[in-house]
């Protein structure tokens, strides 16, 4: 009885991630600060990538090829599951989602700023 309230308990706040072959995924890095060269690891990017999946051993390891654009490109890796996070590729373009210049406020935005000069105004 105890160990079935202990799984429910458990699995409330887990879930189960699986990745196709061909996802890309960040991997977790573990830096190491190095007060000689001026290395703080906790100023450092905690993942590294993206890596493409290209293989499955089975439902917790995976095998990773590195895509990012350095020298290290095509480097393979094994991972476990809990060591990955999924990939989401930014905009690159530079061009905010209503067409306007990167940097200028929305149309909306500036609305809601007029608004509010307005009201402290009749106050």
């Amino acid at each position: 009885m105890r160990t079935v309230s202990a799984k429910i308990q458990y699995d409330k706040h887990r879930t189960d991630y699986v990745f196709e072959i061909g996802d890309l995924v960040l991997l977790e890095e573990h830096p190491l600060s190095r007060k000689a060269l001026g290395y703080a690891a906790g100023l450092a990017p905690q993942r590294e990538g993206p890596y493409k999946v290209i293989a499955c051993e089975n439902r917790l390891n995976y095998q990773l090829e590195y895509v990012g654009n350095t020298k290290t490109r095509g480097e393979v890796v094994w991972a476990h599951i809990a060591q990955m996070t999924k990939y989401i590729p930014r905009e690159t373009d530079g061009i905010s989602p209503s067409g306007g210049n990167p940097g200028e406020p929305t149309n909306s935005a500036m609305s809601g700023v007029q608004a509010t000069v307005q009201t402290d105004q009749i106050d």
